[in-house]
C-alpha cells in the first residue's frame, strides 16, 4: 500500500487533475460478449468460406498460381541435373 501512496503523491506533484481522476477501468464489454464471442466468429467464418470474394479486402479468394503436374517430386533431380 506503501509504493500506491508514493505513486499517488508523484501524481499530484506531476498533475493535480490527474491524481483526482476516480481509479476505474474505463473499458467494459456488453453483456454477454464473450459467451457469444465463439458462436459469432464461427458464423463469420462459414460465412466468408462460402464466398469467393473477401468482403474485407474486397479480393478474389480464387487461387491465381498453379504448379506443373509432378514439380516437387521431380525438383531435386532437375536441380542436380543443373549443377
Amino acid at each position: 500500500m506503501e509504493k500506491r501512496a508514493t505513486i499517488l503523491s508523484e501524481l499530484r506533484e506531476l498533475s493535480p487533475k490527474l491524481a483526482e481522476i476516480a481509479l476505474e477501468n474505463p473499458y467494459k464489454v456488453p453483456h454477454g460478449y464473450f459467451e457469444d464471442l465463439a458462436g459469432q466468429v464461427i458464423l463469420r467464418v462459414v460465412a466468408e468460406e462460402q464466398s469467393l470474394i473477401d468482403p474485407v479486402l474486397s479480393i478474389s479468394k480464387e487461387n491465381l498460381y498453379s504448379l506443373p503436374q509432378g514439380y516437387f517430386e521431380d525438383l531435386a533431380a532437375q536441380v542436380m541435373l543443373k549443377i
